[in-house]
């Protein structure tokens, strides 16, 4: 009541999104909708009564929040008050979070009994099932499926309730979306499925169901991208072996040219390296650009490795803090190293080069990587391949 007298619309919204009860009185019976209607808050008002405020309320003298507002003149409010509510079949998802919120189960139903449509969007298209969804709202998602509301319908984004489950790792209530009729393989204005939200999120067991009920492993959303290449681009490696013995298509191209090994490369995740590579992943696939693996791999850049790959002292700094540093610094380097070893002992070629005519070996010197460009030409040179020298490399030997 305190932030309604003092007029703090933030305040007051975030107690009632809290579940704070509108129509809570004071001793004398004062409501908050009269405690705005006195003090001529339009805006505090207007609020109050969409979260459901009694505007037919009296105090213990018989006044109402009309009375309280016409005695002081507050024309404005008294204009809003004498407004006709807006019929139930007009309620949208917007008016009725706050039942949910408020865990009504009740009013809910008493209100579905007297005509409000559960599927009647809100004002960015969510629905109350939705919203249900997102705050893992399990009575109100059970009491909205079984009055009527429809597990299909998507808001401006094409976001369903489905997605969301995805996203959250909730199999039970993926499942009976699904039973209810939500589309498997329904996908957002991104291209994004299910299947693609369960790969980025690395919820495996989510993932398993939606295969098994016929999730297209294949599908590609907008950029190109397959769930294999989602999850790689999230590092969820377990996910990746999933998608890879479900079949996968491991050399499938994003609209960059870019495969998931490719895109693992550019990660700088050694792990994922090796279990694409496992899988037969194509080695030398090149993206739109000519870069192969191999030249997104020794091509990274390791900003503050200075001190490590070129000897180029930084600033200094507190000694445990570089230490720490330098630690992480090291491990990006060993696992930079351990990619390039990797992809060259599954036959890449170091000699390629891209449309600019740079190879591994070149884009290693251009970020001024002396360990990795060394690496490379001591593998090259033990291959015996002829490779050239490159301009530059006197600087690493």
């Amino acid at each position: 009541m305190r932030y309604v007298q003092q007029g703090n619309l933030r305040l007051a919204r975030s107690l009632l999104d809290l579940g704070m009860d509108v129509n809570c009185a004071t001793e004398d019976g004062t409501t908050p909708i009269m405690a705005a209607a006195a003090r001529g808050d339009v805006d505090m008002a207007r609020l109050l009564l969409e979260r459901g405020a009694d505007r037919h309320a009296m105090n213990r003298e018989g006044e109402t929040a009309l009375t309280l507002a016409d005695r002081s003149k507050h024309t404005a409010v008294c204009r809003l008050l004498e407004q006709n509510p807006l019929p139930l079949c007009d309620w949208n998802a917007d008016d009725l979070l706050p039942v949910m919120q408020a865990g009504d189960r009740d009013l809910m139903r008493a209100l579905i009994r007297f005509g409000v449509d559960v599927n009647r969007a809100g004002h960015d298209s969510g629905t109350l099932l939705m919203a249900a969804v997102a705050a893992d709202n399990k009575p109100f998602i059970e009491l909205l499926l079984g009055a009527g509301a429809d597990p299909q319908q998507a808001n401006r984004q094409g976001w369903t309730p489905l997605l969301s489950a995805a996203a959250h790792g909730d199999v039970a209530l993926a499942d009976h979306l699904l039973a209810k009729g939500a589309k498997v393989d329904h996908a957002d204005k991104e291209g994004w499925t299910a299947l693609m939200s369960a790969a980025a999120c690395n919820n495996i067991e989510t993932a398993g169901l939606l295969m098994l009920r016929g999730a297209d492993i294949h599908r590609q959303d907008t950029q190109g991208r397959n769930a294999l290449m989602i999850a790689v681009i999230h590092e969820n490696a377990g996910m990746a072996e999933l998608l890879l013995g479900r079949g996968a298509r491991i050399d499938e191209k994003d609209n960059h040219g870019r495969t998931a090994l490719a895109l693992a490369a550019s990660a700088g995740n050694a792990d994922l390296v090796t279990l694409l590579l496992r899988h037969l992943a194509t080695v030398d696939l090149a993206d739109k650009a000519g870069r192969t693996p191999l030249m997104k791999a020794a091509g990274m850049e390791h900003a503050g490795l200075a001190p490590i790959v070129t000897g180029i002292p930084l600033p200094p700094r507190e000694p445990h803090q570089k230490s720490q540093d330098t630690q992480l610094l090291i491990a990006d380097l060993l696992r930079q190293k351990a990619i390039v070893a990797a992809l060259l002992d599954a036959g890449a070629d170091a000699s390629r080069t891209d449309h600019e005519g740079n190879s591994a070996l070149t884009l290693a010197i251009r970020e001024v990587n002396r360990v990795i460009a060394r690496f490379i030409q001591s593998r090259v040179a033990t291959k015996g391949t002829g490779t050239p020298a490159v301009a530059g490399m006197s600087y690493f030997m």
